[in-house]
């Protein structure tokens, strides 16, 4: 993810949340094919929710790995 070369300023929601325009290219290992779409990332959060994959990016949180290793942040399934 990176943030979109051509936006400048950012968005703000009726709830007062600002947002930075960003843009995800996501590589499906098993095939080999990337998709690229435009996300946002919440600010004051981190928090960039990957809707057309029902996934989530965000550095907060903590626990372990599979392999037993520290690590901080999430990737991974989200839920309403």
């Amino acid at each position: 993810m990176s943030p979109y070369h051509k936006s400048k300023n950012h968005v703000e929601s009726k709830k007062g949340n600002k947002f930075q325009p960003m843009m995800c290219t996501i590589k499906y290992s098993n095939s080999g094919h990337e998709k690229m779409f435009p996300v946002l990332m919440n600010i004051n959060t981190k928090v960039v929710v990957l809707e057309e994959v029902g996934m989530v990016v965000t550095p907060n949180g903590k626990g372990q790995t599979s392999g037993l290793k520290w690590a901080t942040g999430y990737f991974g399934k989200f839920t309403r």
